[in-house]
Parts: C-alpha cells; structure tokens; sequence
C-alpha cells in the first residue's frame, strides 16, 4: 500500500495510508530524518525493530478503532525524541518495544493489556508517569527499569506478578504500594531506587525474592502485612547483608502479636527496630 511522506523544513512527516496492515520488520530503521509518523486503523502489525534509532521522531499518531495491534519486540527502541505516543485498544506489545525512549515523559497503557514485557520501557529516564491498566496480571523483568524520573506508580490491585529488576534505578519514586494479590515479587524488584522511602509490601506473597531492595538507602518504613513472615528465595535477605546501616536506620512494621516471629526469622531478624 501507499506510503505518504510529507517534507518540511523540520524533517519528514510520515504517513501511511489507510489499507496498509503489516509495517516490516526494520522498515523505517535509523530514518534520521522522520519527526512524525501516523498509522492507518488498517493496520495490524509494526514489525520489530520497525523504527528503532529514529532518534528525531517526537509523535506518533495511531487511529484508534476496535482492532488488534501487534507492537513488535524493539519496535520504537532508542526514539530518543519521542514524547508523545497514544496506544489504541488492543495493543499487543512486546519486549523492549519503548526501550530507551529517553523523551518520553507520559504513557497509558490501554485497558486490554495483561502483560508488560521485558524491557517494557527500560531506560525511559524522562519517564514520569505511566497510568497502568485495571486488568494488568504481570510486569515482567526490566520493564521499567532505570525510569530514572519516575516520581510515582499505581499498581492494580488485580496484579499477580512483579519480575526481575523490574523497577530497578527508579531513583526519584518515593513510596510503593505491593497489592494484596501480588503472589510473586522476584529478586531485585525495587533496587537502587535510592529516593524510596516507604514500600507496603503485598500480604498474599509467601516467598519474596532476593534483596528487593538492596541499594535503596532512603527507606524509613517497610510493612509487612502477613502475620506469618515470608521466606526469601535463595535464603536471601531484603538488603544486602553489609547494608547494616540500613537494617539499623529502617523501621519493619507488621502486624500485632506478629512481632516475635519476625525477630526470630531468617532475614527479617536483622531488623533493629520492629513494631506494629
């Protein structure tokens, strides 16, 4: 189908006409000169890698309608211009998709997205707000990891699953919330995020992984609502084990009549300060 690109003195406005459903993969790869791009209803598919390295690209512009739209692995990877981009119903996304989008300050994710893929929005570090789907079952290892200016995140409390590293370097978050029905919190899920303060953690996880928030040296509060304390994969810990100032400085609070439990367990008996 029909390719439109309009010129101006500013780069290249590209559209593509409606009719068009499958972009290739790396079709528009490394096109310096694209600063905007709109994308027919038609359209079914943009490959992966299709617009990787077009680091000029500051708008994307994608009808939206009631269809499927596959977003392939790596497809917008290091656009370090873009700022704007709206995701209609049906996104299919895939890994590494808004990697290194170093622009991009704001981002919804649509209503019928279940999963957020490795590398999700990895090394989005202008990234400050990300508005998270109400179905939303899993966020997958890296997803949003070094979001450098991500000041706050609301998970869903239907969420199930929180990977790897997910949310390492976010530096600028402050306090997280860990739903209730959160079974799976996986090793280094919150590390380095050293402006975090305060974290409740999900009452639902029996096991959590290793040191979730090893480098995290600004925690004042961490709740834990499980009478019963959770183990750590690996027979971890939640700091490192020579983090001693934090274990010191960070106040555990969980519930009553739970205390003593928590000051015999593996991990958790670091604690200096223990309360409810």
């Amino acid at each position: 189908m029909t390719v439109l690109v309009a010129l101006s003195g500013f780069g290249r406005h590209l559209e593509i006409a409606e009719g068009r459903r499958v972009l290739g993969k790396g079709e528009f790869r490394g096109d310096t000169t694209l600063t905007s791009i709109s994308l027919p209803l038609s359209l079914r598919e943009i490959g992966p890698y299709c617009f990787e390295g077009c680091v000029n690209l500051k708008t994307v512009s994608i009808a939206g309608g009631n269809r499927t739209l596959k977003i392939g692995e790596y497809a917008f990877y290091d656009c370090r211009g873009l700022k704007e981009i709206s995701l209609p119903q049906g996104t299919v996304l895939s890994t590494g998709g808004f990697q290194d989008c170093v622009s991009l300050e704001y981002l919804v994710v649509p209503g019928s997205v279940r999963e957020l893929p490795r590398f999700f929005c990895s090394g989005c570090r202008s990234l400050r707000k990300v508005t998270l789907p109400s179905g939303l079952k899993s966020i997958h290892r890296l997803a949003f990891a070094y979001c450098e200016s991500l000041e706050s995140i609301s998970l869903p409390s239907g969420l199930r699953h929180i990977g790897m590293n997910a949310f390492s370097f976010c530096g600028s978050l402050r306090s997280v919330t860990v739903p209730a029905s959160v079974t799976e919190l996986e090793s280094y899920a919150f590390s380095e995020c050293v402006g975090l303060e305060e974290v409740t953690l999900s009452s639902g996880a029996r096991e959590i992984g290793e040191l979730i928030f090893s480098g995290c040296r600004s925690l004042k509060c961490i709740r834990v609502p499980r009478m019963v304390p959770p183990t750590f994969e690996c027979n971890s810990f939640i700091f490192e084990p020579d983090e001693k100032e934090m274990y010191d400085s960070c106040e555990l609070s969980v519930p009553a009549g739970s205390e003593a439990a928590y000051r015999k367990a593996h991990g958790w008996k670091l604690f200096v300060q223990i309360g409810h």
